[in-house]
């Protein structure tokens, strides 16, 4: 819907000589940065201390805040694992790659098209070292696999560490079958700092979205009831300290400051944990379902201590890494994303006009900067449309006065309604009636 629009070049090459403690001028050619982006899975907006976090400590996140910036306004482009990884390494909303229906499960026989292109694709292509470290979730048919779509390298599990089937994978070769859910934690970060320590001098691109807090948690037997927030609590725990062990291993090879550090999740809370004031959780149509932690550490680039507002989703990774890495993106390219590399050094206005939020295939909801209007949400066992004509009752919330989706304002903003049905009309639109899960074959 929306093209990238890409930082300048002067700017650029600027950015990255401060990164490096460099004096840069647009005449000279510095390296683009490394790149580590760092994924939970069904982790709580308000599980990490950075974000208010009660019951889990996140010690190594939390630095990344204070060494960074802290988005309070940052959101998955899906409620579910698949979608939100297909809008996070694409830059379009998932049902653009056509994946938008559901999470993928082990009989499935789609995944990822051989058409699309991805982060990695585009950072390799520009000379990065691409891996993945982790939880794929975008198929497992051998032209969905992720050494097809830009990664040099993968290390981790196929799909959800819930589902029948799950095994460990060095790139195409299954290691470990079933998987040791207590020792995962664990292998991901050793593996992820294994391979930052041998790093040579091109710059890479480690992807590395963790198995934490994805159900069943099964925290290694040094964190078991660390936390107040029983395993759930443990697992997190872990997954921190793992990212405590990536960090060092970033500080031991001498790249702390060439190294653009990023940490997020796919969707809100599952069953357990907290989505601090948001209302809702994942696979649901409320904020909180959507609403994540993100941080981003750039020394010497970004500035220390800094929070931004400014209203973004995962779909901008894509662009914005892109621009700071130098990385040519197709021309053609339909992408939704926006780059926010202002939002990065602490600038509060947004891009983007407004964002779509699916519950599979369709629209749910509209976002502003402040408003939010929800036209789907379920009771129980139905799923209640709200603008049907038999029950009529659109759901306007006014996020920016009341922090989160507390009281209606449909009757008494009828302005702000009509200009969200106008936002919604267009994305409906362009967005709804794409055929979804096209095989990739084998």
């Amino acid at each position: 819907m929306h093209r990238p629009a890409l930082v300048p070049l002067a700017v650029l090459v600027l950015w990255l000589g401060a990164a490096q403690g460099n004096t840069a001028t647009a005449g000279d050619s510095p390296k683009s940065p490394n790149i580590v982006l760092l994924l939970a899975d069904d982790l709580g907006y308000g599980d990490v201390g950075a974000y208010g976090a009660r019951f889990v400590r996140t010690p190594a996140i939390d630095s990344l805040a204070q060494q960074g910036v802290r988005f309070t306004q940052f959101f998955a482009s899906a409620n579910v694992c698949t979608p939100s990884r297909a809008g996070l390494l694409t830059g379009r909303y998932p049902v653009r790659s056509r994946l938008a229906g559901d999470v993928i499960f082990p009989e499935a026989e789609y995944g990822l098209g051989e058409g699309e292109v991805t982060l990695a694709e585009i950072l390799k292509a520009a000379g990065y070292d691409t891996w993945i470290v982790g939880k794929w979730h975008l198929g497992h048919t051998p032209s969905a696999w992720p050494t097809r779509h830009g990664f040099d390298y993968f290390f981790g599990i196929q799909y959800s560490n819930d589902m029948e089937g799950v095994a460990l994978f060095r790139n195409q070769e299954k290691i470990e079958d079933p998987l040791r859910q207590s020792t995962i934690h664990a292998r991901l970060a050793n593996e992820a700092a294994r391979l930052i320590a041998s790093s040579g001098d091109r710059p890479f691109f480690l992807y590395l979205p963790t198995v934490a807090p994805h159900y069943p948690n099964v925290p290694g037997k040094a964190f078991r009831k660390r936390s107040a927030a029983g395993p759930y609590g443990d697992v997190v725990e872990e997954m921190d300290a793992g990212i405590a062990k990536v960090l060092e291993a970033i500080e031991d090879s001498g790249k702390t400051r060439e190294t653009l550090v990023i940490f997020t999740s796919d969707n809100g809370r599952a069953w357990d944990g907290s989505g601090g004031a948001a209302r809702g959780g994942k696979a649901g149509t409320w904020e909180g379902g959507y609403l994540v932690p993100l941080v981003v550490r750039w020394p010497g680039v970004i500035p220390p201590g800094v929070t931004t507002s400014g209203l973004s989703m995962n779909i901008d990774l894509m662009p914005t890494l892109a621009a700071v890495a130098g990385a040519g993106v197709p021309a053609d390219l339909q992408m939704d994303g926006r780059d926010v590399s202002a939002l990065l050094l602490g600038a509060a206005v947004s891009p983007h006009e407004a964002l779509y939020f699916f519950t599979g295939d369709r629209i749910a909801a509209v976002r502003t900067q402040r408003w939010r209007y929800l036209v789907r949400t379920f009771m129980q066992v139905w799923e209640i449309d709200h603008l049907d004509p038999g029950y009529r009752h659109p759901l306007l919330y006014d996020i920016e006065t009341h922090g989160s989706e507390l009281f209606n304002m449909a009757d008494s903003e009828p302005e702000v309604l009509k200009r969200m049905q106008s936002l919604l009309d267009a994305g409906r639109k362009e967005l709804e009636g794409i055929p979804q899960h096209q095989s990739v074959g084998d």
